[in-house]
């Protein structure tokens, strides 16, 4: 089932002939900030950290804003997101990113944009109606990473902005599982993660390493 869901994304996402397949090329690192709009600056950063022909999955597609101004036949494309409905032909909809259809050290990079919210300091909590709006897909998770949720959280599962430390913690899992030994995780975070959620990514990611 896996294969066959693989194949659909690969034969959805690559609608421009890729040619014969070349060695990875890496691009040269180089230190610069660059302010623009996403459509911007998305292209930048793959020339910094994805290499030709390399595969990336964007995992939260949406519309593609992202990726108005890339050639994708310079790499081998999957595009993905949760939601079902409303997607361009190129995404394949349904896919959950914390349970991605992918083989373990498949991906040369993951692109991950989820919603965020947390302001710190702001009033984006007052009654939590933004969170209702910004993750009403919620309904169309995985039915197997709800279920593990549950389990885990003993029937209590985290909610409102816990909620969304816990989507980019599960992601982040499954992004590691995904990527080849020097893959590039690509996350568009905005104000979400303050020093304290940056301090515990950085505690989880040392945890992991040295086990």
């Amino acid at each position: 089932m896996k294969q066959k869901l693989l194949a659909d994304i690969a034969h959805q996402t690559n609608s421009v002939e890729q040619g014969e397949t070349q060695p990875l090329k890496k691009p040269k690192k180089t230190n610069r900030i660059n302010q623009d709009t996403n459509d911007g600056v998305f292209p930048l950063i793959l020339d910094l950290y994805a290499p030709i022909n390399a595969r990336i999955a964007d995992i939260t597609y949406g519309k593609g804003v992202f990726w108005k101004h890339i050639d994708t036949s310079k790499y081998e494309v999957f595009f993905t997101d949760l939601k079902r409905d409303g997607l361009p032909k190129q995404c394949v909809g349904g896919i959950d990113s914390q349970r991605l259809p992918y083989e373990d050290s498949y991906l040369d990079v993951v692109v991950f944009d989820p919603p965020y919210m947390h302001t710190p300091g702001g009033t984006a909590h007052n009654g939590h109606q933004n969170y209702e709006q910004y993750y009403k897909n919620n309904s169309e998770q995985d039915a197997e990473i709800v279920k593990k949720i549950w389990e885990e959280t003993g029937g209590n599962p985290p909610k409102y902005h816990e909620a969304v430390l816990d989507l980019y913690f599960r992601t982040a899992d499954e992004a590691w599982r995904v990527l080849a030994e020097d893959g590039v995780f690509i996350v568009k975070c905005q104000d979400e993660p303050d020093d304290d959620i940056l301090k515990k990514i950085a505690h989880q990611a040392e945890a992991e390493i040295s086990d």
